[in-house]
């Protein structure tokens, strides 16, 4: 991938200060007080216990790429859907995905006493299309649970199961000491409206999404802009994928993610101390973004999490 610099060296704090627009300074907005740094530890340990919970990331055990037909569901290696052996009988059923128009049609077929069920009644055969917003029945079978992703036009089955081993075999995330310097303000140069930007993800194949316009900071003694993306025009919360020059060596290859809400004036706070690993870093039944273009950053960015060792 071509690396940009996403960096431009900065003429003089007054130049700065005219982009961030009258009455603002460069500095970065945190205090270096245990309060900012004890609100920075709980999102932290919050962060964690989404990441460990029966729900999180840790326990998407499969991700299961469907092809029109029939497509097979459960324990047996034959099966496309494959289940783990001690939670599934070796045929649980059958997914047929029929190509359709505006959109796929899915029908479930669960075979006689295998116990699928969606919202607690048991499945016999159960149609249905994944919504607009992504979304579908989520079936369950004992312990799992599984339910269809759409990815750049095509479409899988994630499984999760709570007793998978990378969640029972997590040691937990380093992360950098935090540091008030990488809590700034930004200023959004908005366009006229949101534009698509086309972005990358880590199976190889590229998505869709929107970007209000570049964000535009000073770090340091240098102005940098990132481009957020947004997953609708109207969407108010910010979504930055970066990389920088601590990528693949201090912190996870493929980039972190960083969220931050946009003010009614304009002004965006980014605080690096909350940058974090994306699911790949973790488990590779994910398909996450990479970053867009201009955010692959040439200086380092130490703070947030650092690179996750299985094991360590």
């Amino acid at each position: 991938m071509h690396r940009t610099s996403g960096i431009v060296p900065i003429l003089s704090i007054v130049l700065w200060n005219l982009l961030r627009g009258p009455g603002h300074a460069a500095a970065a907005l945190a205090p270096a007080d245990s309060a900012y740094v004890a609100s920075v530890e709980a999102w932290r340990s919050e962060r964690l216990s989404r990441l460990t919970s029966a729900t999180g990331w840790l326990t998407v055990a499969g991700l299961h790429w469907l092809e029109p037909g029939a497509n097979g569901v459960g324990s047996d290696p034959a099966n496309r859907v494959l289940l783990p052996a001690d939670a599934s009988p070796p045929r649980a059923g059958v997914i047929r995905l029929h190509p359709t128009d505006p959109g796929p049609e899915f029908v479930l077929e669960a075979f006689p006493g295998s116990g699928i069920r969606c919202d607690s009644v048991l499945v016999s055969r159960e149609t249905f299309r994944v919504d607009t917003d992504g979304s579908s029945p989520v079936f369950t079978l004992g312990r799992l649970s599984f339910w269809i992703i759409p990815r750049a036009g095509r479409y899988a089955v994630r499984v999760r199961d709570p007793e998978y081993s990378l969640r029972k075999e997590f040691r937990g995330i380093d992360a950098y000491p935090v540091d008030p310097a990488y809590r700034v303000v930004g200023r959004l140069e908005a366009l006229a409206a949101p534009r698509p930007v086309p972005v990358p993800n880590i199976m190889g194949w590229v998505d869709t999404m929107f970007t209000p316009g570049p964000v535009v900071f000073a770090l340091g003694d240098t102005v940098i802009r990132l481009t957020p993306l947004i997953d609708a025009p109207s969407d108010s919360n910010l979504f930055f994928v970066f990389q920088d020059a601590t990528s693949g060596i201090e912190t996870y290859g493929g980039g972190r993610f960083l969220y931050s809400d946009l003010r009614s004036d304009g002004e965006v706070v980014l605080d690096f101390n909350k940058a974090y690993n994306p699911p790949c870093a973790f488990n590779p039944n994910t398909t996450c973004p990479l970053p867009p273009e201009g955010n692959l950053l040439t200086r380092p960015i130490r703070a947030g999490e650092k690179a996750y060792a299985a094991g360590h």
